[in-house]
């Protein structure tokens, strides 16, 4: 093959498990079940509720953790909205994972 050749095919690898990785590692395989079942276009977002008194259970903090699920949830752009662009955890439990481990 001539030296240009070899450049045509050439392609930039940048993924670790592609580079350093054995191809037979155990890591690979649970790679491949995280990417399918947690996909990089999720995004997955927080709350974190903490208590002066060491008790989040108060009727207080509850109120408040219920005020901003209301204004989350009350969130528009365009024609989309929290619940049809959430994700919904229970779903994808009743539905199973979308590849079991082997």
């Amino acid at each position: 093959m001539h030296q240009l050749e070899y450049f045509l095919v050439f392609r930039a690898e940048s993924r670790a498990e592609k580079l350093w990785i054995p191809s037979d590692s155990p890591y690979i395989e649970n790679k491949k079940w995280l990417d399918i079942n947690f996909p990089r276009d999720t995004r997955y977002h927080s709350a974190l509720f903490v208590a002066d008194d060491d008790n989040i259970l108060t009727p207080e903090a509850l109120r408040q953790m219920m005020e901003l699920h209301k204004k989350v949830a009350s969130i528009r752009v365009g024609n989309a909205t929290y619940e049809n662009l959430c994700y919904r955890y229970n779903d994808h439990l009743r539905r199973g994972p979308r590849h079991a481990m082997s």
